[in-house]
């Protein structure tokens, strides 16, 4: 069963009281909260805040976006523990990181190497507070095509650790859908937007046949959640439609499932 979600980086100059009742209001149940903006790793007492919001509207947390990036370096930027610290304050089962700051061809072998051990590293602590660690499927970094990001996997072997899945920027609808399905065992979340060709924002609608045959493929991999990241111009208006048509489509994705006898 996929839950439809929203990310609160979706709405970052809004505050996160206003991010709940959006949420709430276009029913959608759980939230993505951000670590740029709502939920800093290193303001534990923000932290506490949103979940109680979340809590009190009636939704739950699906995941922590922490930025966190394996194999950099970044001065000033909150260690792993300081992450993890945040995400079991959260109540998050999940944490999404980023793996490295350059496209897969310009990352050597040695540093592949560097950054299997470090997610190893950091999935196993995550693992004794039972949290999924989860890449993003992102251009720019290593994990900016599906061989790359299947191959680093594998490496890690870890069972808590994992990937958020979203189509490429640029890729059509058919490479998108092999890339899924071959990313399917360890897919744990979902990220939902509609730009096409690269950084065009439109409506939803504008992809929707894409997004059903994608969330159709989704709802046979065991339960996430599918989280709409964007909007049109940042608009919370265009969250209305955008948001009902994604209830719409996690709703015909399961009565498929189950009308075919799989569900």
């Amino acid at each position: 069963m996929i839950t439809p979600a929203l990310l609160s980086v979706t709405f970052r100059s809004l505050p996160a009281e206003e991010v709940v009742r959006l949420a709430a209001a276009h029913r959608l149940a759980a939230i993505e909260w951000g670590a740029d903006i709502h939920a800093p790793p290193r303001d534990l007492d923000a932290v506490r805040r949103v979940r109680d919001l979340t809590r009190a509207a009636g939704l739950s947390v699906c995941a922590y976006g922490s930025y966190f990036r394996l194999g950099v370096q970044v001065p000033g930027a909150a260690t792993f523990p300081e992450v993890l610290a945040a995400a079991k304050v959260l109540e998050a089962p999940l944490i999404r990181v980023w793996v490295g700051n350059r496209g897969s061809a310009a990352i050597s072998d040695g540093e592949r190497q560097a950054m299997v051990a470090e997610a190893q590293e950091i999935a196993d602590l995550a693992r004794q507070e039972g949290i999924i660690i989860a890449t993003e499927w992102h251009g720019g970094t290593l994990t900016d095509c599906a061989a790359a990001s299947l191959a680093f996997l594998r490496a890690v072997d870890r069972p808590n650790f994992r990937t958020i899945w979203q189509p490429h920027q640029g890729q059509s609808d058919d490479d998108a859908t092999a890339d899924l399905r071959q990313a399917l065992p360890w897919i744990v979340h979902v990220h939902v937007f509609s730009w096409w060709p690269m950084a065009e924002r439109h409506p939803l609608a504008f992809r929707e046949q894409a997004w059903r045959t994608w969330l159709g493929i989704l709802t046979g991999a065991g339960p996430m959640a599918a989280g709409l990241e964007f909007v049109v111009q940042d608009d919370p208006a265009c969250l209305i439609d955008d948001a009902a048509l994604l209830r719409t489509m996690v709703a015909d994705a399961w009565s498929a499932r189950v009308s075919s006898g799989r569900g």
